[in-house]
């Protein structure tokens, strides 16, 4: 039901009466107030306040226009209404309260806007004896003397059991009975007291229903909760006198009681003697009883607790109750404090200490543990963050001198491959010079270049081998050796030497030595090494020994000389890259001090040692310690064949006449044409060396970088190209490629001539398909046989293959295997379908009767190529072939080889041939006629 409804008492039922607001029927109401006039004043929900006459049934509403401003209600929803003479009080719940004057139709507004009240929300109002207004906000209790205009407010911090106000009620005392949201509290306006009640005292809930309250004409006051209704008559049979004592009773823990001054007790007497009550830290649960000692009314003793250091509040017990329980509380110092009274009386007040010790670990003493561990601690971090950043300034400053070494160790090696190529120009003519002279005299001074050109270059080696070490390029290569024969090739090149200072060089090797695994490259140059430096600081007359035996499970070579010595403080710094022992003989006799250092770096490759003996004998002792079987060594470290030594000495002499094999003529019998050589070299005075030497037996073409040898080789096709690999524009290892990989070129053989002498790159320019890999500086007739012997095996393979015998042609036709014939049958396919763009993989497979995945593995397996790729090469070879020989567009070649567009075309010939198509058109097509003459003259 909603509205307005009268009881009749008579018929005990309801009569609705209905309300119109402007037309609109009146539904919700919110409070209603009787006048002296009988008079209804109603307050409603969204028609403000209507005045009702219930014997005529007229109505008058008091409303709130937006379109107005002042002398009207604030709000159309309205929540309490109150008289007070011809005062009419009205409430709103939100824009605060209206004084409305009956006789003027006048408004005085009170708002939290004017400072009038501390809360527009308007739950409950009411005038008191005085005229003045008690109004229950949603935020405290708020009073208007309405003689001086003056406002009170009231809080819980004065008081009030809770803010948020349900209804007022004045009883016959003129008290104020206040429902709250939690709690009903009364308020004594002579003594400005508030005394609050809770379910404890008797009351169904503690939360009230806003504008539920009603005083009887008997003066009985009802509180409507969420619980049901309050109801009482102010102050009837309560106690007139307060509480006489508070004591404290047990104590419990884990609800057990303690009893005083037993063994291990924690009280020492009864608890309420007890000042301080101390519990350990693993006492999770704990209890304290108390009593007021009332007799007479002991269930309406209210108690109140609260544990200071745990909670803010103050907790009402339950009726009845008076015993607080605590559990897992932290270790600390807390006080209990416990109040006590009967309604309307006196508090007592009651206290005691509780202590919760801490567990060791965080006991005092234990904490000042702590602090002198994180003070020890940050010290020692401060410690060694200084130490970290002065090791990592120290590290940089390494770091800085070893990139500063770096930088100069790669300027060497730089300076060194550029040297290499003077030594060339030095070292091959002074050769040819010591072999064509016949004046003893004149031919000693060319020894002597000779020999310091040879002393230069070995230097340069060992920058070379040092900067290799340096990368980490440097691996082991290990060979079995009989070390007798080997010690001996090595010492044959001192021999002169000694008889020049007049040393006694002595050998002493063990007999019955076995074979041992060493990499001889690398014992060679450590031995050369040591060698060298015992004849360079030996005087005349003085002694050399070396002497090889066995030592334990080691190879021993000791070198011992009667030189200056070594200091013994200084006998491991010699070891160290550039250092050289401060001595007078150093300064006469100047040296790199890389020797030793190189030699130390190669033993350790070698899982060897070297170092310098320690006695007192005049002179210095070198010791070389080295494993005698091969356990030591990884299978990639042991070179299973055996192979010619490319050891240091082999540059360390001149060669002599009768030590050179005699070059053979390039022209011999009926062949009238000089073969064509082709020098691809950067450097001029090179060029016109090989030039002037090689001139009287070959016809000779020359190119100054890889782009214009590769297009001297297409036009010139040479009988053989010697090539250099540094160059611009296209080194000799991308030309020797591209050369390799055209079938009108691939049979030229390639010699790579230069100063790069690491095996890798010797590999590198052999993988592209290099013939010989000569480093500088080169023997001359070493370079003549290496070309007229590469000559003569592709002229007896050509003989060989391209017989006139049709007997032969078909025996070799007859003895094809089974994949000569699979790679004609496939070359055959991709020939015949050349021209179709859209050839595939597929389309292949099926004309040859293969899955594409067997033919990729087969094709891979015989050619190192993928089907995408092999046709790819077979069109572009084709094309080549025809740009060369038949007189075709380029575009027109495009479309034959199958090329979906001229560009594409382009791109593909210029990745494979290094030159686009029209240029290599350019330099292949010749005359008829002069390609006639030329294989005229080939055939003759």
């Amino acid at each position: 039901m909603y509205g307005l409804y009268l009881y009749d008492e008579a018929s005990n039922r309801f009569i609705k009466k209905n309300l119109y607001c402007n037309n609109t029927e009146v539904k919700h109401v919110n409070t209603i107030t009787e006048d002296s006039n009988g008079n209804l004043w109603i307050g409603t929900n969204e028609h403000g306040v209507c005045k009702y006459n219930p014997a005529t049934g007229k109505t008058q509403f008091l409303l709130y226009d937006m379109m107005k401003s002042g002398n009207q209600i604030l709000s159309n929803s309205v929540n309490a209404i109150d008289i007070d003479g011809h005062y009419l009080w009205i409430g709103t719940s939100i824009a605060g309260v209206s004084r409305y004057d009956m006789i003027t139709g006048t408004f005085e507004d009170y708002t939290a806007e004017n400072g009038k009240l501390s809360n527009n929300n308007i739950f409950a109002l009411k005038t008191d004896h005085r005229g003045g207004v008690w109004i229950g906000t949603n935020w405290g209790l708020n009073y208007i003397n309405s003689a001086t205009g003056q406002t009170q407010q009231y809080t819980e911090d004065d008081g009030l059991a809770n803010a948020a106000i349900s209804g007022i009620v004045i009883d016959s005392n003129k008290h104020l009975w206040i429902s709250t949201y939690y709690g009903l509290s009364h308020y004594n306006p002579q003594s400005g007291k508030f005394t609050n009640y809770y379910t404890s005292d008797g009351l169904i809930n503690n939360e009230f229903r806003r504008g539920s309250y009603f005083q009887s004409k008997s003066g009985e006051i009802f509180f409507g909760g969420i619980n049901g209704i309050t109801f009482f008559f102010p102050f009837e049979n309560q106690p007139s006198y307060g509480l006489s004592n508070l004591v404290f009773t047990d104590l419990f823990i884990y609800n057990k009681p303690v009893i005083p001054d037993k063994a291990k007790s924690i009280l020492k007497e009864t608890v309420d003697y007890t000042r301080k009550i101390v519990l350990s830290h693993d006492i999770k649960n704990f209890s304290i009883s108390f009593s007021a000692l009332e007799y007479n009314n002991p269930n309406n003793v209210i108690y109140q607790a609260r544990l200071n250091g745990f909670e803010k509040e103050w907790t009402i017990l339950p009726q009845g109750s008076n015993t607080v329980t605590y559990t897992n509380l932290k270790p600390g110092k807390y006080t209990l404090e416990i109040k006590a009274n009967l309604p309307n009386t006196t508090e007592l007040y009651r206290k005691i200490k509780i202590v919760i010790t801490p567990p060791i670990w965080l006991s005092w003493w234990a904490k000042i543990l702590y602090l002198l561990i994180l003070i020890v601690g940050s010290f020692c971090t401060y410690i060694s963050i200084k130490h970290r950043i002065a090791q990592k300034k120290e590290n940089q400053k390494k770091q800085n001198e070893n990139n500063i070494m770096q930088s100069q160790l790669q300027f060497f090696t730089d300076i060194s491959h550029e040297i290499r190529t003077p030594l060339t120009l030095i070292l091959t003519p002074i050769e040819e010079l010591i072999k064509s002279t016949k004046d003893p005299d004149l031919k000693a001074t060319y020894k002597i270049i000779d020999q310091n050109g040879h002393r230069i270059l070995r230097l340069v080696n060992q920058v070379m081998e040092m900067r290799k070490l340096d990368k980490g390029q440097v691996k082991l290569c290990a060979e079995q050796t009989d070390i007798n024969d080997f010690i001996h090739e090595i010492i044959v090149s001192f021999n002169h030497l000694a008889q020049e200072k007049n040393i006694g060089f002595d050998l002493h090797i063990a007999p019955d030595l076995p074979s041992v695994w060493i990499d001889q490259e690398k014992l060679d140059k450590v031995i050369f090494n040591v060698l060298s430096n015992a004849f360079k600081y030996t005087p005349a007359n003085g002694e050399i020994e070396l002497s090889v035996d066995i030592n334990d499970s080691f190879l021993r070579i000791r070198i011992t000389d009667t030189g200056c010595g070594i200091p013994k403080d200084l006998r491991e710094k010699v070891f160290n890259r550039f250092y050289q022992v401060p001595n007078e003989n150093n300064k006469v006799k100047m040296g790199t001090g890389i020797g030793l250092h190189l030699s130390r770096q190669l033993m350790e490759i070698h899982h060897g040692q070297i170092f310098v003996e320690d006695n007192d004998q005049p002179g210095t002792t070198f010791v070389i310690l080295l494993p005698l079987d091969d356990s030591y060594l990884k299978p990639e470290e042991k070179k299973l064949e055996h192979s010619d030594r490319n050891l240091a000495t082999l540059v360390q002499t001149s060669i002599s006449p009768e030590s050179t094999a005699e070059a053979l003529p390039a022209n011999s019998g009926k062949n009238k044409r000089k073969p064509k050589l082709l020098i691809v070299e950067d450097n001029q005075e090179i060029k016109d060396y090989i030039y002037k030497v090689l001139s009287p037996e070959y016809q000779i073409f020359e190119a100054k970088n890889g782009k214009e040898g590769l297009e001297m080789t297409i036009k010139e096709l040479p009988d053989c190209i010697i090539s250099d690999i540094m160059m611009p524009e296209m080194d000799g290892i991308e030309m020797c490629d591209k050369i390799k990989k055209n079938e009108q070129t691939s049979h030229i053989p390639v010699i790579m001539l230069t100063a790069k002498t690491a095996i890798e790159q010797r590999i590198e320019g052999l993988k592209v398909g290099a013939d010989s890999y000569i480093p500088k500086p080169f023997n001359i007739e070493h370079l003549k046989i290496r070309i007229q012997k590469l000559i003569e095996v592709r002229r007896v393979m050509k003989n060989k293959y391209e017989g006139k015998s049709n007997t032969i042609k078909e025996e070799i036709s007859s003895l094809k295997s089974t994949d000569e014939k699979f790679l004609e049958k496939l070359e055959k396919i991709v020939k015949s379908k050349m021209a179709e763009t859209d050839l595939s993989v597929e389309t292949i497979s099926q004309e040859i009767g293969l899955s594409r995945s067997q033919l990729q593995r087969k094709l891979k397996q015989l050619t190192q190529q993928n089907p995408s790729d092999y046709i790819r090469i077979t069109r572009l070879r084709h094309a080549a072939w025809l740009l060369a020989s038949k007189n075709l567009s380029i575009s027109e070649i495009s479309y034959v080889t199958g090329f979906s567009s001229l560009s594409h075309f382009s791109n593909c010939f210029k990745e494979f041939y290094g030159m686009s198509p029209s240029h290599y058109m350019e330099i292949h097509r010749v005359p008829k006629k002069t390609q006639d003459s030329e294989d005229e003259a080939q055939q003759s």
